[in-house]
């Protein structure tokens, strides 16, 4: 499988609210089942190119080594079952030689809320905590055979400034370029 990857300027991104949803936070305490519950939804393409095990989120969510990790969840504002997860982002970072290295680990909506701004409000909290952290760019990766997720960090990228064309794809697997 192919990665598509991109770099995003993180001084340059706007804040960006979405009225259906509300971000808190993760909480494993309370969020791990309902985001067990997004991820099934969201696990499987119209092609059936499924995504990656709820328990590796969980894991990489808990612990990443030499790694700090943020996560956020979006639940929606006028639904009557208040521990829904409609959408996550993690934001990872490290500490380099050169100052801080962010990057997203996850962002998923769910199929219902995508095209209303969920995953803009997201990804712009995870811009914000790592301009807060003093990066300049932030670092994404997705599935090339992901289409729809290859536009969405077009678009991002694109709003965020201009810098090169998206990153050529490497040909590695996600396991290969965290490696």
């Amino acid at each position: 499988m192919s990665v598509a990857r991109f770099v995003i300027q993180v001084e340059r991104i706007q804040s960006f609210d979405c009225a259906d949803v509300a971000v808190h936070p993760y909480d494993p305490a309370v969020d791990a089942g309902p985001l067990g519950e997004l991820v099934c939804r969201c696990a499987a393409d119209s092609r059936g190119v499924t995504g990656p095990a709820t328990t590796r989120i969980a894991a990489e969510l808990a612990c990443r080594p030499g790694r700090h990790v943020w996560a956020w969840v979006a639940r929606p504002v006028a639904d009557a079952a208040p521990s829904a997860v409609v959408g996550i982002v993690s934001l990872v970072s490290v500490e380099t030689g050169d100052g801080v290295r962010c990057s997203i680990g996850w962002l998923f909506v769910d199929p219902l809320f995508r095209r209303r701004g969920v995953g803009q409000a997201l990804v712009a909290i995870a811009l914000r905590q790592a301009h807060s952290l003093g990066a300049a760019e932030m670092h994404v990766e997705t599935l090339s055979s992901w289409p729809a997720a290859v536009r969405f960090w077009e678009a991002v990228r694109l709003a965020a400034g201009v810098l090169p064309a998206r990153i050529p794809l490497s040909g590695e697997s996600r396991e290969t370029a965290e490696g």
